[in-house]
């Protein structure tokens, strides 16, 4: 399932209760706190399981289960456990709930997870709770909003509303058979099919995507040429690429011409925009102890404070105080849904 917020280190979700009663506020999103006791206890609680402490090693990340947390991993999952709390703020706002259906999904999901499933069964039961509830939560809200249509995502990645489709043969005498035929009343498919050394633009009826999509300057630039300067409705003369020679059809975006394309288009996640707005226009706080809050729009991070330089005594050695602990991978949006395409001429 595609989601515009990961807000997850191997597959974990987590939201806080709306407000905390706990002295001590690590962080706090539209007058809504997060407890540093909160914080600690989630660090605490996933250092429990050494699957989870394993993969965080991989990242520079040393989490112990009885020592003490690295600020650069107690500033990551606070960004987490904010986002997520947007999450919450959101769906109470819109009247959404996870039913127990949903709760007892995203419970299997987690515990049956190729990549986190062992180490979700090591956390506490109660963080497992709260983790399975958060992804049930998500899951809810966005089932609740309407999804755009393959249709609607495919328009709204095609600034010049024109299809280009190509047939590709090996040499110039094929490419003007591919245009007699087609001048002769044979479908562009059918030529496609029966000609094309382009298997996946052939189960597409020939099709490869949307002129100016957001995918289009992954084409050869020689193709592009060629298939901007083919009229709509018509075909171009032989292109010669490194791929081979091209015949291109351009046509007019319609629900009819784009039907073959339709399967492969990615529809954008409906909770992205929603979350995103929140976000921008939220007024979000951070207890400098967990480092600088720093955003741009609906995206932000915390940037961990920078670890005090170490005291020595003057010794006839050179010392160097270890590194600082790098913080695991910020979550990232997916970049939103547009055409895809099998192949690249």
């Amino acid at each position: 399932m595609k989601r515009t917020f990961s807000l997850l280190l191997l597959g974990a979700l987590a939201v806080l209760p709306a407000c905390s009663s706990t002295p001590g506020v690590a962080a706090t999103i539209n007058g809504h706190d997060i407890s540093t006791k909160d914080v600690s206890n989630d660090v605490s609680g996933f250092a429990k399981s050494s699957e989870f402490r394993s993969a965080l090693a991989q990242q520079g990340v040393t989490l112990t289960q009885n020592g003490s947390v690295p600020k650069s991993f107690a500033a990551q999952w606070l960004v987490s456990l904010i986002q997520n709390e947007a999450v919450a703020l959101v769906a109470k706002k819109r009247g959404v709930s996870a039913t127990a259906q949903e709760i007892a999904a995203a419970r299997t999901q987690f515990g049956q997870s190729q990549q986190s499933g062992k180490a979700f069964k090591q956390l506490p039961k109660t963080l497992q709770d709260r983790l399975v509830e958060a992804a049930a939560l998500q899951s809810a809200l966005r089932a609740s909003l309407k999804p755009s249509s393959p249709y609607a995502a495919l328009q709204a990645d095609c600034p010049t509303q024109r299809l280009i489709g190509h047939i590709l043969v090996d040499t110039p005498e094929k490419a003007q058979q591919v245009i007699d035929q087609i001048k002769n009343g044979a479908s562009f498919t059918d030529v496609s099919a029966q000609m094309s050394s382009d298997t996946g633009a052939n189960s597409q009826g020939g099709l490869l995507m949307c002129e100016g999509s957001s995918q289009w300057t992954q084409l050869d630039a020689t193709f592009r040429a060629g298939a901007e300067a083919t009229p709509t409705g018509g075909l171009s003369e032989p292109i010669k690429t490194q791929f081979g020679y091209h015949v291109i059809e351009a046509l007019p975006l319609t629900e009819e011409n784009a039907a073959p394309l339709l399967p492969t288009v990615q529809t954008p996640d409906p909770l992205a925009p929603i979350l995103t707005k929140y976000l921008t226009d939220a007024k979000i706080y951070v207890n400098p102890l967990y480092g600088k809050l720093r955003r741009q729009g609906g995206q932000f991070t915390i940037e961990p404070p920078a670890p005090k330089p170490v005291k020595s005594r003057p010794s006839a050695t050179t010392s160097t105080s270890a590194p600082a602990a790098t913080a695991p991978t910020a979550p990232t949006a997916p970049a939103s849904g547009g055409t895809s395409s099998t192949s690249t001429p």
